[in-house]
């Protein structure tokens, strides 16, 4: 349902499935912003990638200071990140901002 735009239904199907990488997709992408955080946050073990949508999450609730800090996880994960995140345009607003400049120029 995901592959297909179907986000609610996809966010139904996977209901039962409380720390699941995929609900936590299907939340996000269905608008459920607050709903994908708390998914990502018990899915384990978190990787580079889960750390990077938990970024994306906090930076549609204007939550600047989760965004850095999972952002921050992402990358020491995985140095690639940073790159992928400094064109990112979920992150646009944090573009100028002094401790984005320093994670995403920092390798």
């Amino acid at each position: 349902n995901i592959y297909e735009g179907n986000y609610s239904e996809a966010v139904s199907n996977l209901s039962g499935a409380k720390c699941d990488f995929n609900l936590g997709l299907a939340q996000l992408l269905n608008k459920d912003f607050s709903g994908a955080e708390n998914t990502f946050n018990c899915v384990e073990p978190k990787d580079a990638d889960t750390y990077y949508l938990l970024a994306v999450a906090a930076a549609r609730q204007d939550n600047k200071e989760n965004t850095l800090d999972y952002l921050g996880q992402s990358i020491k994960a995985d140095a690639a990140m940073a790159q992928q995140a400094a064109l990112d345009r979920e992150f646009l607003k944090f573009y100028n901002d002094p401790g984005f400049k320093a994670l995403v120029n920092a390798q």
